[in-house]
Order: structure tokens, then sequence, then C-alpha cells
């Protein structure tokens, strides 16, 4: 009790808040794209069986037309850049993060404890921190691309009355 509450006036707040923002954020903008790519990649797949009676799989697809495989390399690509951006944004926060920790683990080895001990304490704290807003920003991500995918659908209609319905799916692997 007496290391932490020693450390405690040392702004921790500010970088929690900052810690659970970028996770959060990352976590909706991750959810979104990705969902909205296997959207759209199951919506051609779709289109392709009800106009031409074949159900393709995506090798199938991808095989059919050279121009799904470039989209989906170039959508790919583009959600592998923005994994690498969000990921070093949340690296950065989670740095400052723990410089501001630097005193406790400093005070922690004092007392005794373990780098093993130290390291379990940090991790546990950092999961308890950012698992909760990571959970809710891919749910979010998930709702925002349904909500896109309906204002779609809606937009569409208008326009062209007879093309197939957008429907909305969401796979379960978005969640790892």
């Amino acid at each position: 009790k007496s290391l932490t509450a020693a450390h405690k006036g040392s702004g921790q707040a500010g970088f929690r808040i900052a810690l659970i923002l970028a996770s959060g954020l990352s976590s909706v903008m991750l959810s979104l794209m990705v969902s909205l790519l296997y959207n759209a990649v199951s919506y051609e797949l779709e289109r392709i069986y009800i106009e031409q009676g074949i159900k393709l799989k995506l090798s199938g697809w991808l095989e059919a037309d050279p121009d799904n495989a470039l989209f989906l390399m170039i959508s790919s690509i583009v959600i592998a850049l923005c994994i690498c951006s969000l990921a070093l944004i949340i690296r950065g926060v989670f740095s400052v993060f723990m410089e501001e920790r630097l005193r406790l683990v400093g005070l922690l080895s004092l007392g005794g404890a373990t780098p093993r001990q130290i390291f379990l304490m940090l991790t546990g704290a950092s999961l308890c921190i950012c698992l909760l807003p990571i959970l809710f920003g891919t749910i979010f991500g998930a709702a925002l691309s349904a909500l896109m995918f309906h204002i779609l659908d809606e937009v569409s209609k208008a326009v062209i009355p007879d093309r197939l319905i957008l429907p909305f799916s969401y796979h379960p692997a978005v969640f790892l």
C-alpha cells in the first residue's frame, strides 16, 4: 500500500485516459475497416452467386477476376498500414505511461520484488486499463460498420432500384 500511495500523485490519470482512448479508438478503427472489407467481399461473392449461379469461395473469387485480387491486395495493404500506425500510437502512449511508472518499478525493486513480479504487475495493470476499451471499441466499430452499410443500402435503394440488398455480417475472427 505504501508504495502505491507514494506513487499516486504523479499524474497517472492523464496517461491512463490517453491509453484508454488510444486503445479504444484503435480497436474501433480496426474493427470498422476489417468488417467493411469483409462485408464488401461477402457482397461481391453473393452478387456473383445471384447473377451467375456460381457459388464461389474467396479463392475462387480471386481467380475469377484479376481486379478482385488487386482490390483485396490494396485493401489488405491499407489495413496493414493502419494496424502499424495504430500500434505505433498505442506504443507511444504506452511508453509514456511506463516512463511514469519507472519510479514505482524502482521502489518495487528496492522492496525486493523480482523482475518477473514487476513485469506481471505492469502487464496486469495495462490489461486492466486496456481490456474494456478494446472490447467496447471492437463492438462499437462493428456497430458503426453496420450503420454505414444500412445508410449505404438506403442511399443506393433510391439510385439503383433493382439492386442486391447490402447484407451486413460480422465475422467472429475480427475479435481476434
